[in-house]
């Protein structure tokens, strides 16, 4: 009796051709799309019938992938939060472009893993970014960085950066708790949502970040910060930080970050220059 010997596990296509096929088609519908852009609304509210359509139960059987793209059209494309469009004026976060298209491509089809520095090329083009980020910026060349999902996630990192730095003892190890002080930071009424999250997140409690007062261009008063600070060092916590708004959401105020360079250089503390999305 001849052996049987068992297909391959693959998530390769079953079928290159009309995956190509398929791909060629998606790539030219989102070019018209993006092309066109201007004849549409700057966005469409999704009707109830498409919303009704994602409360579909799981499906158990395989789709064919044209089927699910015409899923996409019908009830994804029409329907965006509108920031490709040019008149779309709300919120802050930027369009999309072809090329920035193109690159998801490219970065999705290799997949690269970045937790290996030497080994692959993915890595010296993150590398190449932060270098030239921190040529534009007046950075020394000393300075290190890396680059995130989004600001938010940037935010988290830069503050637990500064906690950890702060602390005066192994807060990786020993963990928050073991604090001698209260740890507290400082920021504008102005910050974003995301320095409150990721205080939170990084177990300090919101309590521990001080909103101080603006001036009349929604700047961080700098006489009422240092007087914050003034009253916690009375009060026997540890100020650990000051953030900066590079640019608020509400009204794209800047905060005089040389002046806020300069009390931390006098108080000891970390600077984390806020972004925003």
């Amino acid at each position: 009796m001849a052996q049987v010997i068992p297909l391959e596990e693959t998530l390769d296509p079953e079928d290159w051709e009309s995956m190509r096929a398929l791909g060629h088609r998606m790539m030219d519908d989102m070019l018209n799309y993006m092309k066109t852009v201007r004849e549409r609304p700057v966005w469409q509210h999704a009707p109830d019938r498409v919303k009704a359509h994602f409360n579909r139960p799981l499906p158990l059987d395989t789709q064919p992938p044209e089927e699910i793209y015409e899923e996409f059209l019908e009830n994804v494309l029409p329907y965006p939060v509108g920031n490709i469009h040019p008149r779309f004026w709300g919120w802050v976060f930027g369009t999309g472009t072809v090329l920035g298209a193109f690159a998801e491509l490219l970065a999705a089809a290799t997949n690269t893993n970045a937790g290996d520095f030497d080994h692959h090329s993915a890595n010296h083009v993150e590398k190449q970014v932060i270098d030239w980020c921190k040529e534009m910026l007046g950075f020394p060349a000393a300075a290190s960085g890396l680059l995130t999902s989004g600001c938010s996630a940037a935010n988290l990192i830069g503050l637990a950066v500064a906690r950890n730095t702060r602390a005066g003892f192994d807060l990786r190890l020993e963990g928050i708790h073991v604090a001698p002080h209260r740890m507290v930071l400082y920021a504008s009424e102005e910050i974003h949502s995301s320095i409150q999250k990721a205080v939170e997140l990084l177990g300090l409690g919101s309590d521990a970040l001080r909103l101080v007062p603006v001036n009349d261009y929604f700047q961080i008063d700098p006489e009422a910060l240092k007087a914050t600070i003034a009253q916690d060092r009375e009060e026997g916590h540890q100020p650990f930080c000051i953030v900066g708004a590079a640019g608020t959401t509400n009204t794209g105020a800047i905060d005089d970050l040389d002046a806020l360079a300069d009390i931390c250089q006098q108080e000891n503390l970390w600077l984390l220059g806020q972004e925003t999305w």
